[in-house]
């Protein structure tokens, strides 16, 4: 497992909308199981009121005698349950990184910097989910007093701006050039879905308002984003001299998580996109090369933007 994608699963599962679908699968087949039991039940907090009903045949075996009550069944403790077993999980990869970086402290440096943004990232992008539903805010604290206490490590939420794009590095893209990529890009099958002006002004170093919707999907599942097409449209720019990367380590990810967004027109995931590019990475030193989604298409838009 990659030292930056520890928090993966738990990014992933700590969204408004996953949670919610959650609680819908909850609250259905809860219904289909106990519907002739249920007493009283709220579907938008996921909590039903059951009978629950004793039979004490061996003590009156000539009055079998019935003792009813009623009990509360909570999606919250559903849910809690859940992220306890995540946060264990999280616990005992914890452990394996730190003893595998233990003696390095430029690694261990990085690793605590990256577990800071990540769950910064988490706490900014998801405040509806912890409005809602205070016990994955609770989940994050858990985490957080688990490196405290074991390690000694007060985690830091970084501000996001960490991740903002330089503004140097758009120096040499023209605006008539900026204009012609937008064009090359939204032409179908569009490769991103964005307001022109905002595309003009994110690449001439601005902060995005509503980020560059990427919408190309994988070759083999049909399904999920293209994060290497992304990467590779970004390293031929570079190539090309449009974008300056300055030798950055962390330029891809940087780019990509500040100014492109799912089709949804949410952020990448903080883990999934440090362990999309290196898988990347690894990919692009193979021989041959892996080649990344519609690859032909963006070798296309780049000789066009040349002329």
């Amino acid at each position: 497992m990659s030292n930056y994608s520890v928090l993966k699963d738990l990014e992933d599962f700590l969204t408004y909308q996953n949670v919610e679908n959650l609680k819908k699968k909850f609250n259905s087949e809860f219904i289909d199981n106990f519907h002739d039991i249920i007493v009283q039940e709220n579907q938008e907090i996921g909590e039903f009121t059951i009978k629950r009903i004793q039979v004490f045949d061996d003590l009156f075996p000539e009055h079998k005698q019935i003792f009813e009550s009623h009990s509360t069944i909570k999606f919250e403790s559903y849910l809690a349950q859940i992220l306890s077993d995540k946060i264990q999980q999280v616990k005992v990869d914890l452990d394996a990184i730190f003893i595998e970086i233990e003696f390095s402290q430029n690694k261990k440096t990085a690793f605590v910097e990256y577990l800071s943004i990540t769950f910064k990232f988490i706490k900014d992008s998801q405040t509806k989910l912890f409005a809602e539903y205070p016990v994955c805010l609770k989940a994050i604290e858990l985490i957080k007093i688990y490196l405290l206490e074991k390690y000694n490590i007060r985690l830091e939420f970084k501000d996001k701006n960490k991740n903002k794009v330089s503004t140097q590095i758009f120096a040499n893209f023209p605006v008539p050039k900026i204009k012609k990529l937008y064009h090359l890009l939204t032409e179908r099958p569009a490769f991103i879905e964005a307001d022109e002006e905002e595309f003009i002004s994110v690449f001439s170093g601005n902060e995005p308002k509503t980020g560059i919707k990427w919408l190309i999907k994988n070759d083999k599942n049909k399904k999920d984003i293209s994060k290497p097409s992304l990467f590779y449209l970004i390293e031929q720019l570079v190539e090309k001299g449009y974008i300056s990367n300055n030798h950055d380590s962390s330029f891809l990810r940087n780019i990509s998580f500040s100014l492109f967004r799912d089709e949804e027109g949410n952020r990448f995931a903080s883990g999934s996109l440090s362990t999309a590019i290196t898988d990347y990475s690894k990919g692009q030193k193979k021989t041959p090369p892996s080649t990344p989604t519609r690859k032909a298409n963006i070798d296309k838009i780049i000789s066009e933007l040349l002329k």
